[in-house]
């Protein structure tokens, strides 16, 4: 989370220029540490069975943003949750932010976050799409030249493999045929024998 405090410059004449001139000086504070022991201050701001969440203020904060309150405009940024952004703000600096922008503004950003997520998800499924299509790769002759040479990587023994795997199914599907015409021949002497007792 950052609070933006923005102050406008005087310029030459001594006339304070509008905070949308060109003017204006932006101060980003990271105002909560999340590496620092989070046993001291501690404030536990959503528990549900999905999403907990802890704020540690840094050591002075409150009393940074009293003295800068008159001199600058505070906006909070966060990539987290509406409801995370309001808690936070809420614990870092509500009596800073008006209550009349947070929601325009927490929506907005939102709005943003997620529009760069959806783009980084897009940009990853097409990462993912182009290494599978890296992936199928059909090696058409796996022959290997060197030195005006040539050098076979095993085709000879896959074509013989496939060969000698077509022979055996023919054969096998011969030796069936066979099998088949015997039990046909038995079946008909069996058959001619019983007209011959009647």
């Amino acid at each position: 989370m950052t609070v933006q405090k923005t102050i406008p410059i005087k310029n030459n004449n001594n006339n304070t220029n509008n905070t949308s001139a060109a003017g204006v000086r932006t101060i980003r504070l990271p105002l909560h540490e999340g590496t620092t022991d989070p046993s001291l201050f501690q404030h536990q701001q959503q528990q549900q069975w999905a999403q907990q969440h802890y704020v540690k203020l840094r050591p002075h904060v409150n009393d940074l943003l009293r003295v800068l309150e008159s001199t600058y405009e505070v906006s909070a940024y966060t990539a987290g949750t509406k409801h995370y952004a309001e808690e936070v703000t809420m614990v870092l600096c509500r009596n800073l932010v008006g209550s009349h922008r947070d929601r325009d503004d927490v929506e907005r950003l939102r709005y943003q976050v997620q529009l760069q997520l959806q783009m980084a998800q897009q940009q990853q499924q097409q990462q993912q799409q182009h290494h599978q299509q890296q992936q199928i790769i059909i090696i058409i002759n796996d022959t290997i030249k060197n030195n005006n040479t040539n050098t076979m990587d095993n085709t000879d023994d896959i074509g013989n493999n496939n060969v000698a795997a077509k022979n055996k199914r023919t054969n096998d599907q011969m030796q069936q045929q066979q099998v088949q015409q015997k039990q046909d021949d038995k079946e008909k002497e069996e058959g001619n024998m019983d007209m011959n007792d009647e």
